[in-house]
This record gives structure tokens, sequence and C-alpha cells, in this order.
């Protein structure tokens, strides 16, 4: 007798998941909402493939409970909610869409930048009180203003292109893991050794901190007063 395949999608996955899986023959099982750890174990039995989102943690009690899971689909940037070891102890592979929403994070990003550099936000609020404010005053173009990236990933390389297209000048810090070269084309602003530098490198390596759990959040409060009274921070991380 032949087994149907079953997939299981949480978090309200597109539904164009729904009909790819559908069209080469599997039942499709969806969830609105995440799962916790016990209520996964009970929904992914029988199931063949699971897929998830951010708030879904497939951990290594789940995958030890779930005898017919083939693979873990992560329908997002990262897999940190996912026992990567754990699932390749037990053969299940997984994977994720890295460059899912890389455009869409860069022109938000952009976006951001354009609308603080022209005070945008602070024109609409007035306009909404019934004040029309020509000034322009404190609003400047873009071109010309130096945007400093930190991590240099997928959506960084990308909006580092875009922003140097728009006439930014960019430079960007990274942490560059032990034995690993990270090659780029751009300035590089980075520390070494205790001492800040700005240099056109092709090649950066440097220590890597014992941890680097919330590295990014303190390299921006570390920075942030450097930046002066015309500088701006956007937080545009995963977490």
């Amino acid at each position: 007798m032949t087994v149907t395949p079953e997939v299981l999608l949480l978090e309200n996955i597109h539904p164009a998941a729904n009909e790819v899986f559908e069209r080469h023959g599997y039942v499709v099982h969806t969830r609105s909402h995440a799962l916790s750890e016990d209520e996964l174990i009970e929904a992914v039995q029988g199931k063949t493939l699971l897929g998830v989102r951010s708030n879904t943690n497939v951990t290594e009690k789940v995958l030890g409970n779930a005898p017919d899971l083939l693979a873990v689909g992560a329908f997002c940037i990262g897999t940190n909610q996912i026992d990567l070891l754990a699932a390749a102890e037990r053969g299940v592979a997984a994977f994720n869409a890295p460059y899912s929403n890389t455009r869409s994070v860069v022109e938000l990003v952009i976006g951001e930048i354009i609308a603080l550099a022209r005070r945008l936000p602070e024109k609409t609020q007035k306009m909404h009180a019934g004040v029309w404010d020509k000034s322009a005053q404190g609003s400047h173009e873009v071109r010309g203003r130096t945007l400093g990236i930190v991590g240099y990933g997928n959506i960084g390389t990308q909006l580092g292109n875009v922003a140097e297209a728009l006439g930014f000048r960019v430079i960007l810090f990274l942490i560059v893991l032990s034995g690993l070269l990270y090659y780029v084309k751009k300035k590089v602003w980075a520390r070494v050794g205790g001492e800040a530098r700005d240099a056109g490198w092709d090649v950066v390596r440097g220590p890597v901190p014992e941890s680097t759990s919330g590295g990014g959040v303190g390299v921006v409060h570390g920075h942030h007063e450097a930046l002066g009274a015309l500088g701006r921070t956007l937080p545009v991380e995963r977490g």
C-alpha cells in the first residue's frame, strides 16, 4: 500500500507553498501560529516534512519523537530555532531561505534613511496637526553622506551596493571567524588591536571575542556617541 506523504506548515507560511506541495502529491496540514514543544511533537507525528518560521523551536526532543521526519524547512533567514546538530545526527535535512527578504530589508533601510534625512516623520506629524511647514532647514540629501553597516552578510552587502549607487560613502564593521577570510571590495572600518582604522583593506582579520552573543548591540551602543548629534542608528537585525 502506498503511503501519501504529509507536510506540516506552521506560522502562516505563504499559501504558494501549499500549492507546490499538493502539486507534488503531499497532504498539507497548516497552523496559523507557532507550537510549543509538546504541541509540535504531537502535530509532527506521521509528517515527512515540517515547515516553520522564526517562532517555532525544533528541539532535540521534537526531532527524537518524529521518526517519519525527513526534512525541516525554515521559511525565514536563520536556522537558530532548529537544533541542527540533533537534526544531522538523525539524518534530518534542515534548510533556510537566506535571500528571501534581503531586498525588502535593503529597500526599507534606504527608505528610512531618506525619511530621516528629509525629516519626514516630523513634517508628517505637523501636517496631521494642520501645520503647513515649508521650511527645509535641517533636511538634507543623502548623497555624500556616510553609511556605516554593522555586519556584512547577505543584507549588508546588498545594502552597501544600493547605498553606493545613491552616492553614500559606505564603511562597515564585521567580525571575522578564526581561520576564515572575509573578502570585501569596499572601505572597511574595524577595530583591530584596540586601534580604530579606516582604510581600503581587501582582507580584514581580527581577534574574535569569546562570545558574540549580543555583539551587534554592543557595537551599536558603544559607538553611538561617536556619531554626534546628526548621527542616526537604524536597528535592522533579525532579532
